[in-house]
């Protein structure tokens, strides 16, 4: 299975870029980049503006969060998370870090949902600099509940190279994005869950991520680590940090970029980059990782995608585990895929079907809601097994303390082939991080841009491309007249009968 993260800066000026624009659809796009969950940042669309075949490509659902703000009548940031239906349909999935975002995006999409439908494991009590709505009204973060894996799909916001009037309260705004996301990664973890963290970070994890860190140190004033966004990731993927990274994880040492600046032309891919995009995992999760790295060659966006390749299937204490069943607990291959969660693009009302010429979006017709998966699954959500469960390791009883990588891959695998994944809720406490102070925190996971940028080619796969039938009204037409003639005919014939019996 691969994963992909790619900032496309502009949805729609992406798709007229170079190859993308030879792909007449949104499934070819994503059939060329080869990926089966394919995450995007920077879309800078409305949700009135994004078309059904962008929205739902046939064999994939899609998830969106939309900034309402605009620059020069332009939409900006925004991100949308692309899943293949026939590879994993998430149980849950919602919009932002905090709870009330969370809330509020699903009632949206469904009025009936309650905190039940939420993924669940927020940091109540995180003191925070400024306003979390700051970064949560920006359409910054999807995320998604795979069986036993949380992805967080993530566009964590730029605070600016110069310094401007705003750098500081961008600043704040971004360490508390970071802050609130990596509460949310060790409730998490503190659960049993494993964790994916991707998008565009705005960051780097060390210096061989930036091809001018002396400048900028100097520029700044001090050590290019020291910079506390920089400081933070690096933390986070170190020796005894929560996660990994993935892509350095198969490419130690090198200098690696995924941003350039430049849409077009040729990219020097040893020099004047930085690497801005991860893929990042939780410790559990190593003995998957199969492959991962960077695109350089897809040009579209100053940008190149990033991907993931995760192993179909592996073997624990000399069990065979499969990646399907970690990922679709209680779901064989041959069953046909559930709905997804209400949040997904094929709930929308603008997409609603039409009842005697009425949209079902409005009215009494509105009454007619799909039902979402979080409801379907509730009744099977009890008897589910899967391969993988919460295991209670170290990182609940160390709290805030980050445990070490190789540990934590130990226990965490051996439980994959185990253990078994049903609905439960446990009170945990929120551990502490960068010394703030947080209260206990009782609500647990439910188990059942700024423009903002920091400074391989692949094969296409097949596709199923919509097909506009043209002379449909025509072959209508023709079918209206057939019957028309054909019952003229037999209003003649009975007449002529009746005249006969009359003589």
């Amino acid at each position: 299975m691969r994963i992909v993260t790619y900032n496309v800066a502009d949805l729609r000026e992406w798709e007229k870029q170079a190859k993308w624009k030879e792909d007449q659809t949104m499934a070819e796009r994503l059939e060329r980049l080869r990926g089966d969950i394919v995450c995007l940042q920077e879309t800078h669309v409305q949700q009135k503006d994004v078309p059904r075949s962008t929205a739902c490509p046939p064999g994939w659902h899609s998830f969106w969060s939309f900034c309402p703000q605009k620059v020069k009548g332009s939409s900006i940031h925004g991100s949308a998370v692309f899943v293949k239906e026939d590879v994993v349909v998430p149980v849950k999935a919602e919009e932002g870090l905090t709870e009330a975002k969370a809330l509020s995006s699903l009632k949206k999409a469904n009025s009936t949902a309650t905190t039940a439908d939420l993924i669940g494991g927020y940091a109540q009590d995180l003191q925070l600099r400024g306003d979390p709505n700051s970064f949560e009204s920006e359409g910054r973060t999807i995320v998604l509940e795979l069986g036993n894996i949380i992805l967080f799909a993530c566009y964590a916001p730029f605070e600016g190279i110069s310094n401007g009037p705003k750098k500081a309260e961008k600043l704040t705004k971004k360490l508390d994005y970071f802050d609130t996301l990596e509460a949310r990664i060790r409730i998490a973890r503190a659960a049993g869950k494993e964790v994916i963290v991707l998008g565009d970070l705005n960051a780097h994890a060390s210096t061989d991520d930036s091809h001018n860190a002396a400048f900028r140190a100097k520029q700044e004033g001090a050590p290019f680590m020291s910079h506390p966004p920089r400081r933070w990731l690096q933390s986070l993927v170190g020796p005894n940090g929560l996660l990994i990274d993935s892509t350095r994880h198969f490419h130690p040492g090198s200098k690696m970029f995924s941003c350039w600046g430049d849409k077009v032309t040729t990219r020097k891919l040893d020099t004047m980059g930085n690497r801005v995009d991860y893929i990042l995992t939780s410790p559990g999760l190593q003995p998957w990782l199969k492959d991962g790295g960077i695109q350089h060659h897809m040009l579209g966006s100053d940008h190149a995608p990033v991907f993931l390749d995760l192993h179909e299937q592996i073997e624990i204490d000399g069990v065979k585990v499969k990646l399907w069943d970690v990922l679709n607990p209680g779901r064989r291959m041959t069953n046909p895929s559930p709905p997804p969660p209400a949040l997904a693009a094929t709930h929308w009302t603008q997409f609603a079907p039409e009842v005697n010429g009425r949209s079902t979006s409005n009215g009494f017709f509105a009454a007619f809601r799909p039902i979402t998966a979080s409801t379907s699954r509730k009744s099977s959500a009890s008897t589910t097994t899967s391969t993988v469960n919460a295991s209670r390791s170290s990182s609940s009883a160390q709290s805030g303390k980050k445990s070490s990588s190789g540990a934590s891959s130990s226990s965490t695998s051996t439980s994959l082939a185990r253990s078994s994944s049903s609905s439960l809720k446990t009170n945990t406490s929120s551990p502490s991080v960068k010394g703030k102070k947080r209260s206990r925190n009782d609500e647990m996971l439910d188990l059942t841009v700024d423009t903002d940028d920091e400074e391989v080619q692949v094969a296409s796969g097949s596709s199923a491309p919509q097909v506009k039938r043209k002379g449909a009204g025509r072959v209508s037409s023709q079918m209206k007249k057939s019957k028309t003639g054909s019952l003229a005919s037999t209003q003649e014939g009975e007449k002529k009968t009746k005249r006969n019996k009359t003589a």
